[in-house]
């Protein structure tokens, strides 16, 4: 027997590094974490010692969501719904995990500022902008300057700032500007694109942010997530 379609808290994907993965759905105010200090390259930290643990984080953040996607990828061979207890646990999992994570970053940030490519390395930094890219709307805004910043300086991905601007934009009820965001839309998990701001435009806009691929049809083939403007006839 098919089970029920699942109505799910938030329906969200990461379209970076991993092939998909699920948004957090637990709420932090940003106003009680200390203040992000201004982007700098340099560190008063010991870079072996704290990339000892940020190395850890891209793991730990998506350990859980490829559990939720491999549900998901079960149910989307066999045409039978998610079973609603499996992904409920697989949720706590990936909330547990970036609550945990969350508290890292600001213990890191505070105390070392926030992790340069030139102080860390790519991997730290990948590490962080994960966890701000999973977080809640006002932890990303909170965190929408340095990173701004870093990448002025060549020391933050493009196409990750990219990444993160389009998941505060789709939080924020806006249209995406770069096309990265897709959505569940039944207990299949069958997606499809959030509204784009400028279809004609999206392409070049991907090319110029580094987002590979730069083909939005592309991408969405390979999200398998619908787009009207790339269906066929």
């Amino acid at each position: 027997m098919k089970s029920e379609p699942l109505r799910l808290r938030h329906r969200t994907f990461v379209c970076g590094c991993a092939w998909m993965a699920l948004l957090l759905a637990v709420h932090v105010r940003a106003e009680d974490a200390p203040r992000v200090p201004d982007f700098s390259i340099s560190t008063p930290c010991d870079w072996y010692k704290e990339t000892r643990q940020t190395n850890q984080w891209f793991e730990r953040d998506q350990q859980p969501r490829q559990q939720l996607m491999a549900i998901y990828s079960r149910a989307q061979e066999s045409g039978i719904a998610a079973d609603p207890a499996q992904v409920k646990e697989a949720m706590a999992l990936i909330d547990e995990a970036d609550g945990a994570l969350r508290k890292a970053l600001e213990d890191l940030v505070t105390r070392c500022g926030w992790p340069s490519r030139t102080a860390f390395g790519q991997a730290a930094v990948q590490s962080a902008y994960m966890v701000v890219q999973h977080a809640p709307l006002d932890y990303q805004l909170k965190y929408l300057p340095v990173i701004t910043a870093a990448t002025a300086q060549g020391e933050f991905e493009k196409r990750h700032l990219a990444l993160l601007t389009d998941r505060i934009l789709v939080r924020q009820q806006k249209p995406q500007r770069y096309g990265t965001q897709t959505r569940v839309i039944d207990a299949l998990g069958n997606a499809e694109m959030f509204p784009i701001e400028d279809e004609e435009a999206v392409d070049r806009l991907r090319a110029d942010a580094g987002i590979v691929p730069v083909s939005i049809c592309a991408y969405a083939s390979m999200m398998n997530a619908r787009l009207k403007r790339c269906e066929g006839p």
